[in-house]
């Protein structure tokens, strides 16, 4: 069996990167911060020390990007989060359970001195590719 990898879905904003690459049973979802509108990807108002509502907007993007790859939130195998203030790790964690409600997944939280814009966060995932031969 040969291993490829392939752009599923570009960057949104032609910045030279991928949203989501296809590599063999994984599908690799580039970190995503949730200052920006999901419509529009204008800057959304009042968004910067929202922990929860920036959660609820990188998991909004995450299900537009699953729709795309034909996949579901079961498919999620990884999640690292990155956070300006760890002290927000459990506020995200009650927006994350609402999507990835069991631990059949893993991930990382690491605290980190800046993220890009008013972003408070940014999560990235790994999933199993639904494409793949022994995929659920």
């Amino acid at each position: 069996m040969t291993l490829s990898k392939r752009v599923l879905v570009p960057d949104e904003k032609g910045r030279g990167f991928a949203r989501a690459v296809e590599a063999g049973p994984f599908i690799l979802v580039a970190g995503m911060t949730g200052q920006w509108d999901l419509e529009t990807w204008k800057p959304l108002p009042g968004i910067a020390g929202d922990i929860e509502r920036q959660t609820e907007q990188i998991f909004g993007w995450l299900k537009k990007v699953l729709d795309q790859v034909g996949a579901d939130f079961s498919h999620v195998v990884k999640a690292n989060v990155y956070l300006k203030r760890i002290e927000d790790l459990p506020r995200v964690g009650n927006v994350r359970r609402k999507y990835l409600p069991d631990a059949g997944f893993v991930g990382t939280a690491i605290a980190i001195s800046g993220v890009i814009g008013d972003a408070d966060l940014e999560i990235e995932f790994e999933l199993l590719n639904p494409r793949w031969p022994s995929a659920p």
